[in-house]
């Protein structure tokens, strides 16, 4: 109700995937999807396909039990390559590159790995948003080292409810929660204030939400 107040086109209906909105703006429809449930997720990212996908923390931690869980029943050659992706990934992550001789070995774990992850999200996936609760630094070099980027997010319902996110996996600062959640978005203004000396100090957000 309230998109369409907004100006923006609404179509409702219920999918294989749950409550399923279609909402436009400037002549293009941007289908939001909504699982069924935790058990269904990862078949509803496969039928869903997303572009984005947006989680509370624990979704993420259950999301990466079910894939270490797929991967121990593979073959001993195939858990190794997983490893070694993970390895490197995370690597890559805080070194910010590889030698040359690792980051050949990297790209050819891009099509054995990392493609066959990223198709149990549906194969489209650009960026996977966490916002709720602190993300577990694990789970998201986790994700991150499989090419499947989580990016951090903070917000409040008073707020509508968006205040900031990151914008790459690189300033994401996995672990350091309070440097994680990247610029202000558009038309959400932040400060800190002190109103006195025997107060502690105070973030001050303010939104406009028709913008």
């Amino acid at each position: 109700d309230e998109l369409e107040k907004m100006g923006y086109r609404v179509k409702r209906g219920v999918g294989k995937t749950g409550v399923v909105a279609e909402i436009g703006e400037g002549g293009k429809l941007v289908a939001i999807c909504a699982a069924e449930g935790a058990e269904t997720l990862s078949t509803n990212l496969v039928e869903a396909r997303p572009i984005i996908l947006t989680c509370v923390p624990r979704l993420y931690e259950v999301l990466r039990q079910r894939i270490v869980a797929a991967v121990s029943r593979q073959s001993r050659i195939s858990r190794s390559l997983f490893e070694l992706t993970l390895e490197l990934g995370r690597r890559r992550y805080h070194q910010g590159h590889l030698p040359f001789h690792l980051n050949l070995v990297d790209r050819l774990l891009e099509p054995l790995v990392r493609r066959k992850a990223q198709a149990r999200f549906g194969g489209r996936l650009k960026a996977m948003v966490s916002g709720g609760a602190p993300l577990n630094t694990d789970v998201g070099l986790f994700f991150h080292a499989l090419g499947l980027p989580v990016l951090q997010g903070y917000g409040q319902t008073e707020a509508a409810p968006v205040i900031s996110a990151s914008t790459s996996a690189s300033d994401s600062a996995l672990g350091r929660v309070a440097a994680g959640f990247g610029p202000a978005c558009n038309s959400v203004g932040s400060s800190v204030r002190t109103p006195s000396r025997a107060r502690k100090r105070k973030n001050c957000l303010s939104a406009d939400s028709r913008r």
